[in-house]
């Protein structure tokens, strides 16, 4: 065969074979053509606080999207006269904005309660029924599924406020399932409240140590 001829075929070989390689990827979704938008430090909503661990997890736990979008609402002392009406919230959406919630995290203060009222209360509303929590070492509790993850971390001291004492009560809730591993998820979900819960913390000017 005329060397030629064989380095034509040679390279039609590896031009199909590019080719099919590509589209494989493309339709199996394997990057670089993956949706998967890319999560960065500087937009993530600062309620979630600032641990190296952050961002990570949020990459691990969110449900897959081309676009997220993170809101931020943050009320605090100076804004309410009333200390137990401060509240860290943070919201993410993805390509379809509000219609497509991908995640909600929903930190306030509390009157200190046993775990099973305060999980019936706080955590519960964000939990669907089919994903049992199961305890971690957080606060005065923390419980966790692949779906949620809560901590409830002492705050203001009995005699401070009329009620007793007073919590930092954090939740972290996927609004739709992911693809990731049910235990690196979990996992992710509980390093995700721990900085928030971090962050309200300190943002609250709470006077008891947080135990987290």
């Amino acid at each position: 065969m005329p060397a030629k001829r064989k380095r034509l075929r040679t390279y039609a070989a590896i031009t199909s074979g590019m080719f099919i390689a590509g589209a494989t990827a493309y339709f199996f979704d394997i990057p670089p053509f993956s949706s998967r938008a890319e999560i960065h430090a500087a937009d993530v909503c600062a309620v979630l606080g600032e641990s190296e661990n952050l961002v990570p997890a949020l990459r691990t736990a969110l449900p897959e999207s081309s676009e997220y979008s993170f809101k931020n609402r943050e009320i605090l002392l100076g804004e309410m006269s009333d200390r137990r009406s401060q509240r860290f919230i943070c919201r993410v959406d993805g390509e379809d904005g509000n219609l497509s919630r991908l995640f909600t995290s929903d930190t306030r203060i509390a009157l200190a309660e046993s775990s099973q009222p305060w999980i019936e209360n706080y955590v519960d509303p964000y939990r669907p029924e089919d994903y049992p929590l199961r305890e971690f070492k957080a606060g005065d509790i923390g419980v966790a599924s692949i779906r949620t993850a809560g901590i409830f971390a002492p705050c203001i001291p009995d005699g401070k406020i009329i009620g007793g004492q007073y919590n930092i009560s954090t939740v972290v809730a996927l609004e739709r399932e992911n693809d990731s591993d049910d235990g690196d998820t979990r996992r992710a979900l509980i390093d995700i409240a721990r900085s928030a819960a971090e962050y309200a913390h300190k943002k609250a000017k709470c006077e008891l140590p947080s135990k987290l």
